[in-house]
């Protein structure tokens, strides 16, 4: 309320300000001055007044601003705090976003997986091995064969029947194999 009354105070002055510039103006046109001079006084004067009217204007915004902000500021002191809250999390608890069954699940795949990893590695060289035994004997048979081919030039009888016995798994050559092994095995095994 005090800021109306500064606003009505001001605008008073200025007011009484501009009845005097007239009275002014009035007076000398009355007195007949050059036509110069009374020419740059009178633009003086418009300038003082349009400065005036500008001064006005940003005065009744200012004021207008003002009430605004006073009534956004008692809009604010209605609003309740905000407090922020902490968020904490628990793993074991009441509290905890696990559940009972998740935790289970968790471990039991943790268990599994360790003792997984624990036999892969012995899986792979296990089966790198294989693969290499075989390679070695798929060259051995490619050797013998192609040897005996190359000697005859043409397919060895011998050979390609021992090869059709294989192929069909023949039981008497199976057995005559294994006791082979049997017999010859710890000698082959002692010599490098």
């Amino acid at each position: 309320m005090e800021e109306n009354k500064k606003v009505l105070y001001l605008m008073q002055n200025i007011c009484d300000k501009l009845d005097a510039l007239v009275d002014n103006i009035n007076t000398i046109k009355a007195d007949q001055l050059d036509s110069e001079t009374f020419l740059e006084f009178v633009k003086l004067q418009e300038l003082l007044v349009t400065n005036h009217n500008a001064l006005d204007k940003n005065q009744k915004t200012m004021n207008s601003h003002m009430i605004n902000l006073a009534k956004n500021m008692g809009r604010l002191g209605n609003k309740p705090n905000v407090i922020n809250q902490k968020k904490e999390y628990y793993l074991f608890g009441k509290e905890t976003p696990f559940s009972s069954k998740l935790l289970l699940i968790l471990i039991a795949f943790i268990f599994i997986a360790s003792s997984g990893f624990k036999y892969i590695p012995i899986y792979l060289t296990e089966n790198s091995a294989i693969k290499t035994e075989r390679d070695e004997y798929e060259l051995f048979y490619q050797y013998v064969f192609l040897d005996a081919y190359s000697k005859n030039n043409k397919i060895s009888k011998n050979i390609a029947s021992t090869l059709n016995d294989i192929q069909q798994k023949d039981t008497v050559l199976l057995q005559y194999v294994d006791k082979l092994s049997k017999k010859y095995n710890t000698q082959l095994q002692k010599k490098p």
